[in-house]
């Protein structure tokens, strides 16, 4: 009895690290633990494995299971004992006592035999605690990207701080509500923001003391690309853009001389037409008279950019003829966009007093989605000029980024705009997505450019695995099992450590919580940081 009860007190005063104990010797000693309390009737392991069979192995029924035992030792002692059978009433007590001991050795030495360290030889992966986050600045420091919540702080990267991010989502998983809207509130500087559906400019604009919003839904502020030009490098972003050549086409002459009309047209044309006016003019226009009228210009320029289809058959220009006007046309034929390209309100160079929003409806961004990237090319050339780390900072923040038209020079300028104080923020919905559009390798060179992740979801494999690897590992025990069957049945355990993900590449497709990728901190399991769900975010959006 005295036994029980020190074994109770010392129990209950380290109940949280016996807890631990018994998870160890539940999952790899159970069956020695309990025959220890059986030794040396060997045969009652027997009786054990089938009682542990249909029976969870916790400390309340250890307790039970014991005094059951020790309860029927003691009636067979009492027994013996009112027939006078001493001796075999003191072997019944020696046997009753040993299970006590028994029990005793295994809660406190036998456990340590079967305790497997981990060395995290093989993965040392883990998420991130709010304590590290806010060490590392990403709590209760400057504003700037909101990547979510954890413990009810705001999760984000504060503006002057370097590097990219990428927000992967399916449709609906709150993207912009919870990362994109948060974020141009928090922001302290200006920004380009690209308003797909469109209620970007309905909640922010008007907390921006500045602003420009170019719409192609209506008539607001008006943008010509064709003033913006300035070196003829910026004609040719132009016409890559326009008339993009897959790196899959055997034949890209066509598109190439489509190219060079359009860039020597753009040329020539820069100060005396609009960009809608151009495409209105090439659309509707005999081609044999557009070579000539740009093969006879002054400019030295537009000779040259000519010059490459000059010479060529008739045949070949009817060809070229039909790539223009199949991209052209609905740039020359919408009202809207005449008006929108007939001036220009602002230029690359607001972005340093003003913030600019491109407003797009989501079923027109196929049709759109070139001019947009016309715009943005020539923001993203204008900032590369920029001076290291000049004030203010700059937002770039591209929603439905994969659909937009390529955009080899917003590509090359991820690396070296951290430098010049921008930021862009890519927003797209699998990897697979900027696959179709970039190439793998081009894949490659964006999510490297990337140092910040938010990941919703990620339903396609590429995405899965691709997140998977970058979480990186932990170390696992393994247990192996070995049995002797019998009456006197022995079972053996070993244990090993193993390198497994840290997540699954299937956990991405429906994950509870956001996942975080932080450059050079690690990665964190994040809450939603929905714009609705913050006070001071919502007072400032609906000025309750």
């Amino acid at each position: 009895m005295i036994l029980w009860i020190i074994i109770l007190v010392i129990y209950f005063s380290r109940k949280e690290k016996w807890d631990i104990k018994f998870k160890k010797i539940r999952k790899k000693g159970k069956g020695k633990a309990l025959k220890i309390l059986f030794f040396p009737q060997r045969v009652g392991g027997f009786i054990v494995r089938a009682i542990l069979g249909r029976t969870p192995f916790s400390m309340v029924v250890f307790f039970i299971l014991s005094s059951l035992i020790v309860s029927f030792w003691w009636l067979v002692k009492v027994s013996l004992q009112s027939k006078g059978l001493d001796t075999a009433t003191n072997i019944i007590r020696m046997i009753s006592w040993h299970n006590t001991l028994g029990m005793f050795f295994v809660l406190f030495v036998d456990y340590q035999d079967y305790d497997v360290e981990i060395t995290g030889a093989l993965g040392k992966a883990k998420f991130l605690d709010g304590k590290t986050l806010h060490e590392n600045g990403f709590i209760d420091k400057e504003k700037g990207l909101v990547l979510g919540k954890i413990n009810g702080n705001i999760v984000q990267r504060p503006t002057h701080k370097d590097g990219n991010i990428g927000i992967c989502g399916g449709s609906r998983t709150g993207k912009t509500a919870s990362n994109l809207i948060p974020t141009i509130l928090n922001w302290q500087g200006k920004g380009l923001v690209i308003d797909i559906k469109p209620e970007l400019v309905k909640k922010t604009s008007h907390l921006k003391k500045n602003n420009f919003v170019l719409s192609l839904n209506e008539q607001k502020a008006k943008y010509n690309p064709l003033a913006h030009l300035k070196t003829v490098r910026d004609v040719l972003d132009m016409s890559t853009i326009l008339f993009p050549i897959d790196e899959n086409v055997k034949e890209p002459y066509f598109k190439q001389s489509a190219q060079n009309i359009f860039s020597a047209s753009a040329w020539e044309f820069k100060n005396k037409k609009s960009f809608g006016k151009l495409c209105k003019w090439l659309c509707s226009t005999d081609i044999q008279t557009i070579v000539t009228t740009l093969s006879d210009s002054t400019n030295d320029n537009t000779k040259m950019l000519i010059s490459a289809v000059s010479n060529i058959k008739l045949e070949q220009l009817g060809s070229i003829m039909n790539e223009i006007r199949n991209t052209l046309l609905v740039y020359a034929v919408d009202e809207n966009l005449q008006y929108v390209t007939s001036g220009s309100d602002f230029s690359p160079e607001s972005i340093e007093n003003n913030w600019v929003y491109l407003e797009i409806t989501e079923d027109t961004l196929s049709v759109y989605g070139g001019f947009i990237s016309l715009i943005i090319t020539q923001f993203v050339r204008y900032c590369s000029k920029r001076q290291e780390y000049q004030e203010p900072p700059i937002l770039l923040a591209l929603d439905e980024f994969p659909r937009l038209a390529k955009m080899d020079v917003l590509i090359e300028g991820l690396g070296t705009l951290g430098s010049r104080n921008v930021t862009t923020m890519l927003i797209f919905q699998s990897l697979a997505q900027i696959d179709k559009k970039y190439g793998k390798d081009t894949t490659k060179i964006i999510m490297d450019n990337l140092l910040y992740f938010v990941v919703h979801n990620a339903t396609d494999t590429s995405s899965q695995e691709y997140f998977s690897r970058k979480a990186g590992n932990k170390t696992e025990i393994v247990k192996n099992q070995s049995r002797k069957e019998g009456i006197g049945t022995d079972q053996n355990f070993s244990y090993n450590q193993q390198s497994v993900p840290l997540i699954r590449p299937e956990e991405f497709a429906n994950l509870k919580k956001p996942i975080a990728f932080l450059y050079q901190v690690g990665i964190a399991e994040l809450d939603k940081s929905f714009w609705f769900e913050n006070t001071e975010m919502k007072k400032l959006i609906l000025g309750d």
